[in-house]
C-alpha cells in the first residue's frame, strides 16, 4: 500500500496548538492555519493574499529576520499581543511561493511590562540606543524607560521610576495624552509631537511613536518610543500635537 506523502502546507494547517502561517517573498500570506486564526482573529479567507505588516504594532518591522525574537503583534481588534516569534526560510518545489514560515507564541499573559520591553529590546539591536518610556495609564506613572530616555530628560532610571507622569508633563497634557493614547493605538504607525519637561526645567521637544499593551496582571500601559526634534521652538502649551 503507498503511503500518502503529507506536504509542508498542509502539517503547517494541521499542526495542533501553535498559531503558525506562512508568505511569499513579498511578505504576503500564503498559509494560516486555525490556531492563528483563534490568536489574531483574521479568517483564513480575510488573511490570505495581505500582507503580514497589518499584523504587526509597527507596520514597518523587518519581517525576514531568521531565528527566534519577541515583539508585538495586533490582532483584528487592534488589541497588541507580545509573542516569541521564530522565522524560518522554507524550500518547497511542490509550492515554491511559500518562502517563510511563522510560529507564534502568546506571552501576553506570562510576562511583565519590565519583562516585556528588556526581551523586545534584547531581540531588537536596532533599539538598543532608542529611548522608550511606558507609563501606566491609571495611575498615571512611570514604569519603565531605558538609560537614552532619562539622559535626554537630564534624570536618572531610579529618580523617575513609579514617578507621576506629571513630574515630565503638565498634567493636563498628560490628561490629554492618555485620551489619545487610543488613537495611537488605533493607528500604531503615526507619528505625535509631544513636549517633555528636562529636569532643568527646560523643554524637550520629540516625535512619539506609540502602543497600548498589557502585562500578564491585565494591567493597561502606555509605550512609546521618543525621537528628538532637533531646534524644535515648541512651546509648552502645545505639548502634545497630531501630526
Amino acid at each position: 500500500m503507498a503511503t500518502k506523502t503529507v506536504s509542508l502546507v498542509e502539517e503547517i494547517q494541521n499542526i495542533d496548538y501553535i498559531p503558525a502561517y506562512m508568505t511569499d517573498d513579498e511578505g504576503n500570506v500564503t498559509v494560516w492555519n486555525q490556531n492563528a486564526q483563534k490568536l489574531l482573529k483574521y479568517s483564513e479567507s480575510e488573511i490570505l493574499g495581505a500582507s503580514e505588516n497589518k499584523l504587526f504594532f509597527n507596520p514597518n518591522e523587518a519581517t525576514k529576520i531568521l531565528g527566534v525574537r519577541f515583539t508585538w503583534r495586533t490582532d483584528k481588534e487592534g488589541k497588541q499581543l507580545f509573542v516569541q516569534e521564530t522565522t524560518v526560510a522554507v524550500t518547497d518545489p511542490q509550492s515554491p511561493q511559500h518562502k517563510y514560515m511563522k510560529i507564534l507564541d502568546d506571552y501576553t499573559s506570562q510576562l511583565t511590562l519590565s519583562e516585556q520591553c528588556e526581551l523586545w529590546l534584547e531581540h531588537h539591536r536596532d533599539l538598543d540606543q532608542a529611548a522608550i518610556i511606558s507609563t501606566n495609564t491609571e495611575p498615571m506613572q512611570v514604569a519603565f524607560l531605558t538609560e537614552q530616555m532619562a539622559s535626554l530628560l537630564g534624570y536618572e532610571i531610579h529618580e523617575l521610576l513609579g514617578q507621576p507622569v506629571d513630574k515630565i508633563v503638565a498634567p493636563v497634557i498628560a490628561s490629554k495624552a492618555l485620551g489619545v493614547s487610543e488613537e495611537i493605538t488605533a493607528n500604531p504607525s503615526t507619528p505625535y509631537k509631544f513636549n517633555f519637561f528636562r529636569k532643568d526645567g527646560s523643554i524637550l521637544s520629540v516625535i512619539v511613536n506609540g502602543i497600548k499593551v498589557q502585562d500578564k496582571t491585565g494591567r493597561a500601559f502606555f509605550l512609546g518610543q521618543v525621537v528628538p526634534i532637533m531646534n524644535a521652538t515648541a512651546e509648552a502649551s502645545d505639548a502634545f500635537l497630531a501630526p
